[in-house]
């Protein structure tokens, strides 16, 4: 179950995530003959990958019940986090998004990028009391995928409080790059076409 919980967030994280780049690329057709604002893309692809990790949400809560993990009320927590973890990923998405059409080898740098966050994450060990030292609380501030799998295993398995402060931090920072990211798509999509 602590696998699980980090690779339903990690997996969620990581396609949508690389699917930005190549959004407006995939949908050349619709792109090119009418007019949709381009970060519809983003929420449609966002909307596809949540379905897949609620399936594995499910899956956790089975095995939950089969290892007999009590559910405390802290279960509820893991709607902020899904929030937070939501509005982080559109902002991050929307300014890929602008990019991947004017950048044509971003979609391998990201690859590389994720694939190093991969690590970085604690898909499969504790990030905050594995990591020496001081840095598994740093690595906490500055990885917002280690930190929501953290939160989410202390929420659903562990029946901790999650940290507010520092998902807040992160909240804010995703409304932010999400009205940069909309407002750098709506001046710049009247290019798109031609570039691509």
């Amino acid at each position: 179950m602590f696998v699980m919980t980090g690779l339903a967030v990690w997996n969620y994280f990581n396609k949508t995530v690389n699917n930005s780049v190549k959004l407006i690329q995939k949908n050349r057709s619709v792109v090119t003959k009418i007019y949709v604002p381009k970060f519809v893309f983003v929420l449609v692809d966002m909307f596809i990958n949540t379905f897949k990790m609620f399936i594995s949400f499910g899956i956790i809560f089975i095995m939950m019940i089969l290892y007999r993990v009590p559910f405390e009320w802290t279960i509820l927590y893991i709607i902020p986090l899904l929030l937070v973890l939501n509005v982080l990923i559109f902002g991050f998405n929307t300014i890929l998004l602008h990019f991947g059409v004017f950048v044509g080898d971003l979609s391998n740098i990201m690859n590389i990028f994720m694939r190093f966050l991969f690590y970085l994450s604690g898909i499969f060990y504790s990030v905050a009391t594995r990591v020496p030292g001081n840095y598994g609380k740093l690595l906490l501030k500055i990885n917002p995928a280690a930190l929501i799998i953290n939160e989410a295993r202390n929420v659903l398995l562990y029946g901790k409080v999650p940290r507010f402060k520092l998902l807040g931090a992160w909240l804010v920072l995703g409304l932010l790059l999400s009205c940069v990211g909309v407002w750098v798509i709506y001046k710049n999509e009247n290019s798109y076409a031609k570039v691509i």
